[in-house]
C-alpha cells in the first residue's frame, strides 16, 4: 500500500512540475517549417535604415543643403538653408519614421536647426559633426533582425570594427531599435 501511494503521489508531482509548460508545435510541424515563418528584415530595408542612421551621426538628419553656400554666420555659428524640409518638426516626423524613439532623442534635432523667415537653416558651430559613423553599405546579418555595419571614423573605416545596429517592426514598417557602438568607443 505504501508504494502505490508513493508511486500515486510522484505522480501527481510530475503532473504538477509539467503544468504551465506549453509547446507550440503541432506533431505535424517540423522545426524547419518553423524558421522559414519567422520575420526577418529584407537586404532592401536594412539599407534605407542604415543610410538614415548614416545621416543621424553626421547630424544632418537627411536635410538637403549647400555645404558651399552659406546661408548666413555669426561669430558662433554658420547657417545652411535647407531644401527639402521647412521645419524643424518635418525632420522630427521624417527620422520618426526610420528610427524609435527608445532609439532616438528627437530634441537632438532641436540643437541643430533652426527657422527663420519661413525658412528652414541647418546650424553648424566650430565643433566635430561626424566624428563617428558607419558605412551604409558595408554589413552583413547577425541574426535576422540584427546587422553588423562598418564602424568609421572620419568617413574612413576602421579596420575589423562594427557597429550593431538592431530592427523592430512597428505597424509592418521596419525601424531601427538599437545601436551599439564598437567597444572603447
Amino acid at each position: 500500500m505504501k508504494k502505490l501511494i508513493s508511486l500515486i503521489l510522484c505522480f501527481v508531482l510530475f503532473l504538477c512540475s509539467c503544468a504551465g509548460t506549453q509547446t507550440d508545435i503541432r506533431p505535424e510541424e517540423s522545426n524547419d517549417e518553423k524558421v522559414e515563418t519567422e520575420v526577418k528584415i529584407t537586404d532592401e530595408d536594412v539599407d534605407s535604415l542604415l543610410t538614415v542612421y548614416s545621416q543621424v551621426l553626421v547630424e544632418t538628419f537627411g536635410a538637403e543643403t549647400d555645404f558651399l553656400k552659406p546661408y548666413r554666420s555669426d561669430d558662433m555659428n554658420v547657417y545652411y538653408l535647407v531644401s527639402n524640409f521647412k521645419t524643424v518638426a518635418e525632420v522630427k516626423d521624417y527620422i520618426a519614421n526610420y528610427i524609435t524613439a527608445d532609439c532616438f532623442n528627437a530634441a537632438e534635432i532641436d540643437e541643430d536647426f533652426t527657422e527663420e523667415d519661413g525658412e528652414l537653416l541647418l546650424v553648424r558651430g566650430a565643433r566635430g559633426y561626424g566624428y563617428y559613423g558607419i558605412d551604409p553599405t558595408s554589413w552583413e546579418y547577425i541574426d535576422n533582425i540584427s546587422v553588423k555595419v562598418q564602424f568609421c571614423i572620419l568617413d574612413t573605416p576602421v579596420e575589423e570594427t562594427y557597429c550593431v545596429v538592431e530592427f523592430i517592426q512597428d505597424n509592418g514598417t521596419w525601424k531601427i531599435n538599437g545601436f551599439t557602438l564598437p567597444e572603447g568607443y
